[in-house]
Protein backbone atom coordinates (compact mmCIF):
# COMPACT_ATOMS: atom_id res chain seq x y z
CA UNK A 1 0.00 0.00 0.00
CA UNK A 2 1.54 3.38 -0.98
CA UNK A 3 0.71 6.22 1.84
CA UNK A 4 2.39 9.34 0.58
CA UNK A 5 1.45 11.74 3.44
CA UNK A 6 1.70 16.11 3.53
CA UNK A 7 5.21 17.18 3.04
CA UNK A 8 6.45 20.31 2.99
CA UNK A 9 7.34 19.98 -0.86
CA UNK A 10 3.54 20.59 -1.25
CA UNK A 11 2.91 16.59 -1.43
CA UNK A 12 -0.98 15.73 -1.33
CA UNK A 13 -2.28 12.52 1.23
CA UNK A 14 -3.28 9.71 -0.66
CA UNK A 15 -4.86 6.65 1.46
CA UNK A 16 -6.79 4.72 -1.01
CA UNK A 17 -5.23 1.68 -1.84
CA UNK A 18 -3.69 0.80 -5.08
CA UNK A 19 -4.39 -2.89 -4.38
CA UNK A 20 -7.88 -4.02 -6.50
CA UNK A 21 -8.91 -6.64 -3.08
CA UNK A 22 -7.94 -3.47 -1.15
CA UNK A 23 -10.26 -0.99 -3.12
CA UNK A 24 -13.04 -3.71 -2.79
CA UNK A 25 -12.81 -4.17 1.15
CA UNK A 26 -12.76 0.16 0.69
CA UNK A 27 -16.04 0.35 -1.64
CA UNK A 28 -17.76 -2.28 0.63
CA UNK A 29 -16.69 -0.34 4.15
CA UNK A 30 -17.63 3.04 2.42
CA UNK A 31 -21.08 1.29 1.28
CA UNK A 32 -21.62 -0.29 4.93
CA UNK A 33 -21.05 3.63 6.54
CA UNK A 34 -23.54 5.49 4.01
CA UNK A 35 -25.96 2.61 4.89
CA UNK A 36 -25.82 3.05 8.27
CA UNK A 37 -26.37 6.67 7.75
CA UNK A 38 -29.27 6.38 5.69
CA UNK A 39 -31.02 3.49 7.92
CA UNK A 40 -30.31 5.46 10.98
CA UNK A 41 -31.67 8.84 9.10
CA UNK A 42 -34.93 6.82 8.00
CA UNK A 43 -35.84 5.46 11.86
CA UNK A 44 -34.99 9.15 13.38
CA UNK A 45 -37.65 10.88 10.67
CA UNK A 46 -39.85 7.96 11.54
CA UNK A 47 -39.84 7.90 15.07
CA UNK A 48 -39.94 12.21 15.24
CA UNK A 49 -42.89 11.90 12.49
CA UNK A 50 -44.74 9.47 14.94
CA UNK A 51 -44.25 11.36 18.25
CA UNK A 52 -45.78 14.36 16.48
CA UNK A 53 -48.74 12.49 14.84
CA UNK A 54 -49.65 11.32 18.39
CA UNK A 55 -49.63 14.88 20.08
CA UNK A 56 -51.96 15.58 17.01
CA UNK A 57 -54.05 12.84 17.96
CA UNK A 58 -53.85 13.67 21.69
CA UNK A 59 -55.01 17.02 20.45
CA UNK A 60 -57.88 16.72 18.53
CA UNK A 61 -58.95 14.05 21.21
CA UNK A 62 -58.67 16.84 23.73
CA UNK A 63 -60.34 19.09 21.66
CA UNK A 64 -63.58 16.96 20.56
CA UNK A 65 -63.84 15.28 23.91
CA UNK A 66 -66.27 17.26 26.17
CA UNK A 67 -64.91 16.07 29.09
CA UNK A 68 -61.39 17.38 28.56
CA UNK A 69 -62.94 20.48 26.59
CA UNK A 70 -61.35 23.73 28.65
CA UNK A 71 -63.89 25.75 30.55
CA UNK A 72 -65.07 28.40 28.18
CA UNK A 73 -67.29 29.96 30.35
CA UNK A 74 -64.71 31.95 32.48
Amino acid sequence: MNLTFLTESGGVVDTFPEDPGAQIVWGLGLAVIIGLYLVIKRSRNRARDHYWESKQREADLRANDPDMRKDESG
